[in-house]
């Protein structure tokens, strides 16, 4: 794999990028999950309100382990590689798929792993910056919340607008393309870390 290296600053750069990516993917389709479920999906409310049940608490329930692993040993890199690609093999999934188990077995599973991609991201540039430039790393991390947020800012306009020029595979297509990306910087500009020292 290539890997460019670069300075704090640089290595900033990258990871506000799987950020605004990031962000942009989730804030595309979560605001619409129960309207995608009721219409395109015929599920009842029943259902509905079990899938928005079960999704997050799969997703909680991924996120506490994959940290726990990612802790202890130097993998964090390639966590978040591959929770991105759950995230967008889970969105093309959902452009095409209608049957609502399907659907829910991907959302306690590849939605439910690419959800740790949020946690892991943080304690990717929290220990990148505790160990290049310790002093400006409450500052990083603001900055890298203020992107996701500003992810979630466009998102919300940005599906309705997908919504009405292609309908729902419009949507999760473009948040394929997002998790996509994402991996493609986590895969060109994040060197691998070690572990986390003290776990």
């Amino acid at each position: 794999m290539v890997v460019v290296r670069t300075g704090t600053i640089g290595k900033l750069l990258p990871l506000a990028f799987v950020f605004l990516a990031v962000g942009i993917s989730t804030a595309l389709f979560h605001p619409f999950l129960a309207l995608f479920l009721s219409t395109e999906v015929a599920a009842g409310p029943i259902r509905v309100t079990a899938f928005l049940i079960a999704a997050p608490l799969a997703g909680v329930v991924a996120a506490w382990l994959i940290g726990r692993l990612s802790d202890r040993r130097a993998i964090r890199r390639a966590l978040l590689i591959t929770a991105a690609l759950a995230g967008c093999a889970g969105s093309v999934l959902a452009a095409f798929v209608r049957d609502y188990w399907v659907l829910l077995g991907l959302a306690v599973t590849a939605f439910a792993l690419a959800g740790s991609l949020f946690p892991q991201t943080f304690a990717y540039a929290r220990q990148v910056l505790q160990q290049h430039d310790p002093g400006r790393a409450a500052m990083g991390i603001s900055s890298l919340r203020t992107v996701f947020s500003i992810a979630w800012v466009a998102g919300p306009p940005l599906a309705a607008a997908l919504l009405q020029a292609g309908g729902f595979r419009y949507m999760f297509g473009t948040a394929a393309v997002m998790y996509l990306l994402a991996v493609l910087v986590a895969i060109v500009w994040l060197e691998p870390l070690g572990p986390v020292l003290g776990i």
